[in-house]
C-alpha cells in the first residue's frame, strides 16, 4: 500500500510539473497568446511548489561523466527506498530487524508528510490555477491519467472496427 501511495503521487507530481513546465514555457512564446499576469504568477509559484517536492519522488538529474559521486547528499526517493526496504525484508527468513522497522516508520511518516502535500498540490493549489485559467479562457493544466487508469484500448475488443 505503502509503495502504490507513492507512485501514485511520483506520477501526478511528474505529470503536474511536465504540464505546468510545457505551459510555461508555451507561454513564452514569440506569437503565443497574452496570458494575463495573475495566471502567470500563480503557475510560476505551483511550479516552485510541485520543484520543491519533485526530488521526494524523482532522483535528480546526475552530471554525465565518471569525476566522482555528486557534492553533496540526496536522499533517494520514496520508490527507491521503499523497494530496498521491502527487498530486503521479503529476502529473509526472519521477522524483519530493529532498524528495518524504524526505517519502515520513518518511510511511512515521510509518504504520508508528502501524500498530504501532494493531495493540497492537486486538490487545492492545482484546482485554484485551473479555475484562474478557466476564467481567463485558457485551457487547463491536468497532471495526466488518475492513478490505475490505462491509457489506450484494454483488449481488441476495445478498439473500433471500420
Amino acid at each position: 500500500d505503502l509503495g502504490k501511495t507513492a507512485d501514485g503521487d511520483r506520477a501526478s507530481v511528474v505529470g503536474m510539473k511536465t504540464a505546468l513546465t510545457a505551459a510555461l514555457e508555451a507561454w513564452k512564446k514569440p506569437g503565443a497568446p497574452r496570458i494575463p499576469e495573475n495566471v502567470q504568477k500563480a503557475a510560476e509559484a505551483l511550479s516552485k511548489q510541485v520543484d520543491e517536492i519533485h526530488g521526494k519522488y524523482v532522483p535528480p538529474e546526475q552530471a554525465q561523466g565518471n569525476a566522482g559521486p555528486p557534492l553533496t547528499y540526496t536522499a533517494p526517493p520514496f520508490g527507491q527506498r521503499i523497494g530496498g526496504l521491502m527487498g530486503s525484508i521479503e529476502g529473509y527468513s526472519a521477522a524483519p530487524t530493529s532498524q528495518q522497522m524504524t526505517e519502515l516508520a520513518t518511510i511511512a511518516q515521510l509518504v504520508g508528510d508528502a501524500h498530504t502535500a501532494v493531495k493540497k498540490l492537486v486538490d487545492e493549489d492545482l484546482a485554484n490555477l485551473n479555475k484562474m485559467m478557466n476564467d481567463a479562457g485558457i485551457p487547463h493544466i491536468t497532471t495526466g491519467a488518475p492513478a490505475g487508469e490505462r491509457r489506450g484500448p484494454r483488449s481488441d475488443a476495445d478498439v473500433p472496427i471500420e
